[in-house]
């Protein structure tokens, strides 16, 4: 029986950071940039470069966003416990309760007040060796998962004109597949950037979910994709007759649409079938595989197989059912609630402020923070395990090397790091996804001296 490795996977967030009132762009901008470089420059954070300690990546990217990046992890659940130490990291550098820094909040969604979408990503490493073709074809499977699975794992939105979604970024999807994420966003992204040995290793590099509070979301997300993936992996073709009429990237958007979930969509085979039916398709194909003698799945995509198949029946059933899950079903039932106490209609201005307190990184005001301490609490990672991955990486991939790298030649001049390579004067040691152990960069950590700056600074 062949054991399959634990996928790596990762995931990143573009910051949504919100100032008070009456602060112009270009200043607004200027103060977010300020923050990261405060943090950068405080005296305890150890970083090379873009990377910190725990062996993330924390940058502003395109839009005066602050992006972090999760080290690289063999399991979904420590994943979930390395993304929420990234909000922990997030509000430590814009602390709402700071007198300096008084009405700015850091928000977690993908949808602004001028309905323009941003990023969460998610990364996955791929079989190379199968070669899989990254094109409609090679990556259909993921194409049809990806259209359908904000009914589990949408973040829920309330638009301005009062219409309640099941999903924010999805409302923005263009196209079907394409290399791009910021003009052409599509359902699934075909950007080939291995960060690996590319003769071993892709990337499937997913940008069209949603940030979610819920950490059985976030990990179940993980979860299903990987499942995905390893039928693609396998050459299973049980649900090659499962291709819609219609371009992917309209189904994703009428999914988003359909709180009712009523919508039923036509199949290139003349039948049709609803997003939940689409996901106990791909369900029931994942345990399949999992039944063959021939493999053996990690433990935790096996405990994904069952709640996938628990949260599948739910759904058929009642949507309620999963408010202990799913970021879109107990939104709208938070909502209803507010709605009903303040004789409100859905269009009404403080029901849209209110909405926004959902996915707000703060203890006291955050909806969805303070759901993780009750409906919540049986999915979070942790505590000691989120405080961990705040300074820590992972020890079961190359972050661990990273983060020994970084701890040894923080702010060194002369050494420099990304997701595949460390590098040190003018040596550069190439990293496998899996490395925890490597006697070269041993011997690059005990050749340390001090940088070139801090001698200047000396």
């Amino acid at each position: 029986m062949a054991e399959l490795p634990a996928r790596v996977t990762g995931t990143e967030m573009e910051w949504a950071v919100l100032f008070p009132h009456g602060i112009n762009e270009s200043d607004k901008n200027l103060g977010i940039a300020k923050r990261v470089h405060a943090y950068f420059e405080h005296p305890t954070v150890k970083y090379i470069g873009q990377f910190i300690l725990n062996g993330a990546r924390l940058y502003m990217d395109i839009g005066s966003h602050p992006e972090y990046a999760t080290p690289e992890d063999t399991t979904f659940l420590g994943t979930t416990a390395n993304e929420i130490a990234g909000e922990r990291i997030l509000h430590g550098i814009f602390p709402s309760d700071d007198n300096s820094n008084a009405g700015t909040e850091v928000h977690k969604r993908l949808i602004d007040e001028t309905s323009t979408t941003w990023g969460n990503h998610e990364n996955y490493a791929l079989d190379a060796t199968k070669k899989i073709r990254y094109d409609k074809n090679g990556l259909a499977l993921i194409g049809l998962h990806a259209a359908t699975r904000n009914v589990l794992f949408g973040a829920g939105v309330l638009l301005a004109n009062g219409n309640y979604c099941l999903a924010q970024k999805a409302l923005d999807i263009m196209t079907d597949y394409d290399t791009g994420t910021t003009r052409n966003k599509p359902v699934v992204n075909l950007r080939e950037e291995h960060h690996n040995n590319p003769a071993l290793w892709n990337r499937l590099h997913l940008t069209s979910g949603d940030a979610n509070m819920s950490p059985w979301a976030i990990r179940m997300k993980l979860g299903t994709t990987s499942l995905v993936m390893r039928l693609m992996e396998a050459g299973d073709d049980s649900l090659d007759n499962l291709r819609f009429a219609q371009p992917l990237h309209t189904v994703m958007r009428s999914v988003s649409r359909d709180v009712e979930m009523t919508n039923r969509y036509k199949l290139l085979s003349g039948d049709s079938i609803s997003a939940i039916e689409m996901q106990q398709q791909l369900m029931a194909a994942a345990k399949r595989l999992a039944s063959q003698s021939s493999i053996s799945l990690p433990e935790e995509e096996l405990w994904t197989i069952e709640q996938w198949d628990k949260a599948c029946a739910d759904m058929t059933q009642d949507p309620a059912l999963l408010k202990d899950r799913v970021d879109w079903v107990v939104k709208k039932q938070v909502l209803e609630r507010k709605q009903e106490k303040l004789g409100c209609s859905w269009q009404d201005k403080y029901l849209q402020t209110y909405e926004r307190l959902w996915d707000l990184i703060d203890d006291n005001k955050g909806i969805g923070i303070r759901l993780r301490q009750n409906q919540f609490s049986k999915w979070m990672p942790p505590e000691s395990l989120i405080e961990q991955r705040m300074s820590q990486a992972p020890t079961t991939t190359r972050a661990h090397l990273r983060h020994q790298f970084i701890n040894a030649f923080s702010r060194n001049t002369d050494a420099s790091v990304n997701w595949d390579f460390v590098k040190y004067d003018q040596e550069t040691l190439k990293l496998d996804q899996y490395c925890t152990q490597d006697p070269r960069v041993d011997r690059l950590i005990k050749s340390n001296r001090p940088s070139k700056s801090s001698e200047s600074a000396a």
